[in-house]
């Protein structure tokens, strides 16, 4: 089967398919490229279901990516894709995505993940091809469903007449705009886990460890928070909370090294989460780059790079 990504075939005035707002995409892309370019009110992307606010203006993205796509991905870096995505790519530079996993190939059929477009560059090897460079990613504490209670999260699935005919609108649409709303309520869901009040103890979130600013974005209403669903990505002290909750549940908080497993009765393990790549180098808060280390390890093996320090993170 084919991959989502790769571009159809189109007889010569046929329609690519492409909805309202990709379309007032494409346009801005090609007007901010010409000199002189003034953009009419209705270019503007907003969608076209909503009220014109800040809230609806679709300046986020949806990237789809599965394994074995046959692309050239490494998501927490890179993002493969043919030029038929390249002007809606292109609006997206500077703002944040949420990767999806289709159904097809075994994927979840969810959102997994959040990073940021920081320039897209042409692939040497492929001219109809490009790479959106990443960074910023941040894993979901677990997998979000395209709908939640009956009720899709992009607008544009929510126009859909029936059910079955959503597959027909993700379909050749593997880059995507949506509303910042439908973003923000995407990764407030997906950093459910982290923003809990039971998890904060555990997670190093409670008063006596989190810094005001932090504990002012936990105490926020639910839609505050998505108001200030940027904040809560770049939050140094959120971001650590996570990839801690994600490291000791994948080591089932045991220190990788001592093998000790100690949890005090707020449930806060003894473990600490530590980057084995440094987040000030460059690597990512994935638990892949993660190690769950006693706090009684010495952090005297970090001097030959053979561990990290578990105070890291």
């Amino acid at each position: 089967m084919a991959c989502m990504r790769r571009a159809s075939v189109s007889r010569p005035g046929a329609s690519l398919g492409y909805t309202a707002v990709e379309r007032s995409l494409r346009f801005r892309a090609r007007c901010l490229r010409a000199p002189g370019c003034v953009l009419p009110r209705k270019h503007l992307w907003q969608h076209v279901a909503g009220p014109a606010d800040a809230e609806q203006e679709m300046t986020k993205g949806v990237f789809e990516t599965k394994a074995e796509s046959g692309y050239d991905d490494e998501i927490a870096e890179r993002y493969h894709f043919p030029r038929r995505y390249l002007a809606v790519a292109q609006t997206l530079v500077g703002n944040w995505i949420v990767y999806r996993e289709p159904k097809t190939g075994g994927g979840r059929g969810s959102y997994i993940a959040a990073a940021r477009v920081v320039r897209i560059d042409s692939d040497p090897m492929r001219p109809d091809h490009h790479y959106a460079r990443m960074d910023g990613y941040l894993p979901f504490d677990g997998v979000v469903p395209l709908s939640r209670n009956g009720i899709y999260y992009e607008a544009d699935l929510r126009g859909a007449e029936r059910p079955s005919n959503v597959g027909a609108r993700l379909q050749g649409r593997s880059v995507r705009a949506i509303a910042n709303a439908d973003f923000a309520a995407i990764v407030r869901t997906g950093l459910g886990a982290t923003l809990a009040p039971e998890n904060a103890v555990r997670l190093g979130l409670d008063p006596g460890h989190a810094d005001l600013g932090t504990r002012a974005l936990l105490d926020a209403p639910a839609e505050e928070q998505e108001r200030r669903v940027v904040q809560m990505l770049t939050n140094r002290t959120l971001r650590d909370a996570s990839f801690r909750g994600q490291v000791l549940d994948a080591y089932d908080n045991t220190c990788a090294v001592t093998g000790l497993r100690i949890v005090n009765g707020g449930g806060k393990a003894e473990a600490q989460a530590a980057h084995i790549w440094a987040v000030k180098d460059g690597g990512p808060d994935m638990v892949q780059n993660g190690l769950a280390l006693s706090a009684t390890v010495h952090c005297a093996p970090a001097r030959d790079n053979r561990l990290p320090c578990p105070s890291a993170s």
